[in-house]
């Protein structure tokens, strides 16, 4: 029997970073109506920014406006998000961890896909139809 979602949400943003606040305005409001605890929120929040600047920054290369889905699900036990675009093909699950180097060798990026793969409890990814589909989720006990 397939699990029930207790609450849903969309969200349709376009490839701007002026976008990623919007998207993030409506999302927290989403899980206060849930009543999900300030913890989860700020994880979800983190992943979904970083999902959504890497999505932003590196998928679209024609110049062309286009539109990145969110869909939201809450469950009993968890939240899932599903991030749906057209852009370029990239699998994160590819992306190596990055190097345990001090911070002042480091350069700046290259740690979003692993911070996200770090507090969510489920990181997937498929190409469906010219579309990347990233789904993510995390436990609410």
């Amino acid at each position: 029997m397939k699990e029930q979602a207790t609450g849903g949400f969309e969200i349709i943003v376009k490839n701007s970073s002026e976008e990623i606040s919007k998207a993030i305005y409506q999302f927290i409001k989403f899980c206060n109506m849930q009543n999900l605890s300030l913890s989860v929120i700020y994880k979800l929040r983190l992943a979904m920014e970083e999902i959504l600047v890497n999505t932003i920054s590196y998928s679209f290369q024609d110049g062309n406006s286009h539109d990145i889905q969110i869909k939201i699900n809450s469950y009993v036990d968890k939240v899932v998000l599903e991030f749906l675009d057209d852009g370029v093909e990239f699998n994160p699950l590819t992306v190596p961890e990055p190097k345990d180097i001090p911070l002042e060798d480091r350069k700046p990026g290259g740690i979003g896909i692993y911070l996200v793969k770090t507090v969510m409890d489920t990181f997937e990814y498929k190409r469906t139809n010219g579309k990347n589909i990233l789904t993510i989720s995390k436990k609410l006990t």
